[in-house]
């Protein structure tokens, strides 16, 4: 047997249907005063499952939009926003799931955007040092776990009939100072190896696709030197560079070249190949 049901509907129209509001009760007199919340929650079921909480839009030539948000705040913090499946006591816990829908054959698929808040100086601090105001920052981890592995985090972007997406992974823009950096670094272990980085590009039906490491040269002419590209392992962990056989073709070439100057009284970079030293052997 079902319980009751409750059912609020506003009024159909032929030009616009009527509106269903939902308001709690404003806070007026004291400063710590709080106004009045609603709360919309699914009935319990000690044995089964609860019952389901639907916000959406309905069909139409042209969807309505759905939007959560919160208030702005006049003094103080703005409100928060959090949205969480349940925990689960003898199963698995809920997943959760943001997508966009698709686009029609002469449509373009919509885009999911994720930005964290900007900050602004107060008005009376431009031309002074604001450096303690960090805009928002946005974090992705992946669930631990604790009696097999951790979750993994995936980034691809979308298959195209011309030319696939690309992933760009950009630092921010220094104005005032220096540029963000980009870490990409693998998990440490206590007891066993650390995690590999390994960046490869795949095979591909005529030829695979580069790999580029360079850094950027001054702006500004005369003004200093490009940046470092630095190699190393670990303690007596060895370094290999190779080039693949090749079975249709001349084998591949290794180049290793020194930086020229244009620079009166100056010298062309050096190529320099030390081995290691050994205290105790040759």
């Amino acid at each position: 047997m079902s319980g009751g049901s409750i059912s609020i509907e506003s009024g159909s129209s032929m030009i616009k249907g009527g509106s269903l509001n939902l308001l709690a009760g404003d806070a007026v007199g004291e400063r710590d005063a709080i106004g009045g919340s609603v709360v919309m929650q699914s009935g319990s079921s000690p044995d089964s499952h609860s019952g389901s909480v639907v916000l959406e839009s309905n069909a139409g030539g042209m969807s309505g939009t759905l939007s959560l948000g919160t208030g702005m705040s006049t003094d103080g913090s703005s409100g928060s926003m959090a949205i969480s499946t349940g925990s689960s006591s003898s199963g698995d816990s809920g997943s959760m799931v943001l997508s966009v829908g698709s686009a029609s054959e002469d449509g373009e698929g919509g885009s999911l955007e994720m930005s964290a808040g900007t900050s602004y100086p107060a008005a009376s601090s431009f031309g002074r040092n604001t450096l303690d105001r960090s805009g928002g920052a946005v974090n992705l981890s992946s669930g631990s776990s604790y009696a097999g592995p951790g979750g993994d985090i995936s980034l691809s972007s979308g298959v195209g009939s011309v030319s696939g997406g690309s992933v760009n992974v950009i630092g921010g823009q220094g104005v005032g100072g220096e540029g963000g950096s980009i870490l990409l670094s693998s998990g440490k272990s206590e007891v066993s190896m650390s995690g590999d980085v390994m960046i490869s590009t795949p095979s591909g039906g005529i030829s695979s696709g580069s790999i580029s490491l360079e850094t950027g040269s001054p702006s500004q002419l005369g003004t200093g030197i490009g940046g470092e590209i630095s190699l190393s392992t670990g303690s007596g962990g060895p370094l290999s560079l190779s080039i693949e056989s090749s079975s249709v073709s001349k084998g591949g070439d290794a180049s290793m070249q020194a930086g020229s100057t244009i620079a009166s009284n100056m010298d062309g970079g050096d190529v320099l190949i030390v081995s290691g030293s050994s205290l105790t052997g040759t």
